[in-house]
């Protein structure tokens, strides 16, 4: 006896018969909706790809390179069959380079923009370290592949595989300019348009356009805000001089085939001299920012400064901003041709503050002066570089008298000057940079004369008719009064003066100066005593004071202080006093 009914055997899938049957039926309704659309407004299939031309114009990043493809009528080619395999330097790959000057130049923008294109469909994944492809621009593309990463010619694969109806395309990060010349390559990148600017002056563009190969030392625009560009587009020779400088012929070195030491010719003719530390490179002792920039006829080094060692002395001033009254100067003495000689010369250079501290007007009025003062700053015969120059050594003159050097702890000084900058280097020399003029050359008379503090003595003294003898051979001691201090001998209330006495006569005013003038000696400071009493020029002696350093004279009298002691001049030496000092015989 069945104490349960067995139930008849039941699919597996009956339980589901009703839902699948449901679902048929709404696929059924979607399919006959979908026809009904399709009659309704012409069908919404699959969308097509796009073509490279289209898909480049819909891309925001692509915006630049569309519109060049445009403007190069290379739209319609890449709305073609293709297939196509597009490397897109992106909007801001385009920002790296002078658009401008690329598509205003058809033929140029042409090139480099097929220069991006190759026949043919390749994938990220078909691309292998090392490969090489042919574009339409005729030359070849170089790929490498390294931890995932694609990049053809240094250029980043920012986005790989992009597909379009007639190819693929490859965004980068870069825009690849290997198919132009070295003059292209300056004239597309921004920070080279100076350059760019001074090459087509000096006629030099066609000549780097040329077969080549080339290795060009390119200065960036900052390094011509270091030199007087003006002044160096003004002279078409030394422009096309200092600009073949940077230009190696017959070869494109790469930074990696640089060796510490070595020196190779230039177009100029002179030569470069390269250093290498630690894999920075520099070419005469500037280092190379930016290296190995590939053209079709050479390799371009980024460096930031102008390299001037092929300019002579005089060119070298007349390019350097800080040196432009000491240019002129010699301009105007003449001797602009004579430092442009053989040489060589080792020249001290005062920089333009330094002129503030005489009175340039008074020096260049006078040519001999000028001729005097400034053939006392060159040695001529040799170039002497700072780190020659030991202490204590001498060294004649074009003027005929002798520099004294001292060096402390690395600071060179040439009479007591210090040099600011050394070793600047020329063609037939070097050029040290100082910030005071060597006027130890003049004499007495001619020192008070280039001294602002000391015009109103040296008036006095041509007046006097004094000028000539302290002009002389001497030696002099000079005690010399300071404008302010002749200023404060003047008593207003008295009609003018000095001392409460009537402006002195021509004899008293001789008798004044010759007061203060020790003849037959130059007395430094260090060689006066306490109490030393000497006789001047105008016969009575003149007592000094040492307290504490500070020197006095006639201390019981005028008590004047020596404020500028030892000023060297050829014929002795000058000390800047305070006070004007009173014969004690009356006669003023």
């Amino acid at each position: 006896m069945q104490l349960f009914r067995q139930r008849p055997t039941e699919h597996p899938l009956s339980r589901l018969f009703p839902t699948i049957v449901t679902v048929l039926f709404l696929a059924a309704a979607l399919v006959l909706a979908g026809c009904d659309n399709d009659d309704d407004d012409g069908g919404m299939g699959t969308m097509p790809d796009p073509t490279i031309t289209e898909l480049a114009g819909n891309a925001s990043n692509l915006s630049t390179l569309a519109g060049a493809l445009g403007q190069a009528g290379l739209d319609d080619d890449l709305n073609g069959d293709g297939p196509f395999t597009v490397f897109a330097p992106s909007n801001a790959a385009f920002q790296q380079i002078d658009v401008n000057d690329l598509t205003s130049d058809s033929d140029l923008l042409e090139e480099v923009l097929t220069y991006h294109v190759v026949q043919g469909e390749i994938t990220a994944s078909d691309i292998s370290d090392g490969q090489t492809v042919e574009t339409l621009e005729g030359e070849t593309l170089r790929f490498s592949v390294s931890n995932g990463g694609v990049q053809v010619n240094g250029a980043n694969v920012t986005t790989a595989d992009l597909q379009a109806s007639n190819g693929v395309v490859h965004v980068i990060d870069g825009v690849l300019l290997e198919t132009v010349t070295t003059t292209e390559r300056a004239l597309l990148t921004p920070q080279l348009s100076t350059l760019t600017d001074a090459v087509v002056a000096a006629g030099l563009d066609d000549d780097l356009n040329g077969d080549g190969p080339f290795t060009v030392f390119a200065p960036v625009d900052a390094a011509f805000g270091d030199i007087d560009a003006s002044e160096l587009t003004a002279d078409s020779d030394l422009l096309n001089k200092i600009l073949t400088y940077h230009v190696v012929g017959g070869s494109a070195i790469e930074a990696g085939d640089i060796s510490d030491g070595q020196t190779v010719e230039t177009l100029q003719g002179g030569d470069l001299t390269f250093s290498v530390d630690g894999g920075t490179v520099r070419v005469n002792g500037i280092e190379v920012t930016t290296a190995n920039i590939q053209t079709s006829n050479g390799v371009v080094h980024l460096i930031d400064s102008v390299l001037l060692e092929a300019a002579t002395t005089t060119e070298r001033a007349v390019l350097t901003p800080q040196l432009s009254t000491l240019t002129d100067a010699v301009v105007a003495a003449g001797l602009d041709d004579d430092l442009n000689g053989d040489g060589p010369f080792t020249v001290f250079a005062p920089v333009d503050a330094a002129f503030g501290d005489i009175d340039a007007g008074e020096l260049t009025a006078d040519s001999d002066l000028l001729s005097k003062v400034l053939t006392y700053h060159v040695v001529a015969g040799s170039a002497i570089e700072a780190g020659d120059i030991s202490d204590g050594q001498t060294a004649e003159t074009l003027q005929g008298g002798d520099l004294s050097f001292s060096v402390d702890g690395g600071t060179v000084r040439v009479n007591g000057i210090p040099v600011t900058t050394a070793d600047i280097q020329t063609s037939n020399g070097v050029v040290h940079l100082i910030d005071g003029v060597l006027l130890e050359a003049t004499t007495v008379t001619e020192r008070a004369i280039l001294t602002p503090t000391f015009s109103t003595l040296a008036d006095l003294v041509v007046q006097a008719g004094l000028d000539d003898d302290l002009n002389g051979s001497g030696p002099f001691t000079v005690l010399a009064p300071t404008n302010q201090a002749f200023l404060d001998a003047l008593d207003a209330n008295d009609n003018g003066q000095i001392d409460g006495n009537e402006v002195p006569s021509q004899s008293q005013l001789e008798s004044i100066l010759t007061y203060h003038v020790i003849a037959g000696s130059a007395v430094e400071s260090s060689a006066i005593s306490d109490g030393q009493s000497v006789e001047t020029l105008e016969g009575s002696d003149v007592t000094f004071g040492v307290s504490g350093g500070t020197i006095t004279v006639n201390p019981s009298a005028e008590n004047a202080t020596v404020a500028a002691p030892d000023v060297q001049v050829s014929n002795g030496i000058i000390h800047g006093i305070d006070t004007v000092l009173t014969p004690p015989s009356g006669s003023n």
